[in-house]
């Protein structure tokens, strides 16, 4: 291997070692960086229905106020953490991988009251 070839080859490896590992375009958060197994396959999960596009309903609020009742519920049962919700612009419930849940938007409004 010639010495051009050797630094070039260094000077790849470095820029490699500098770079922050990503997926879909986003930098890893926290857990993934951590080594939190759950947290981050929720969040890629998440990410991934994003980038799939399947309508996610951006309501901070309304998603606030769904994430407060899964807290509730979640405290109550004695578990550890609360799943994640994350609204969608489309009818159905369903639960992912990664403590995800997602609720259709068309479904939380045939609801009368959160009992």
């Amino acid at each position: 291997m010639t010495a051009g070839v050797r630094s070039v080859t260094a000077a790849v490896l470095a820029l490699a070692a500098c770079a922050r590992p990503s997926y879909l375009g986003a930098r890893l958060p926290q857990p993934c960086t951590a080594r939190d197994v759950e947290a981050c396959l929720g969040w890629m999960v998440e990410r991934d229905l994003a980038d799939a596009e399947l309508d996610l309903y951006d309501d901070t609020a309304l998603r606030a106020y769904v994430q407060g009742i899964a807290d509730r519920l979640a405290s109550g049962a004695g578990l550890p953490r609360a799943p994640r919700v994350v609204i969608a612009d489309h009818d159905g419930t369903y639960a992912t991988s990664g403590s995800r849940i997602v609720i259709g938007r068309p479904t939380i409004e045939r609801l009368d009251s959160e009992a």
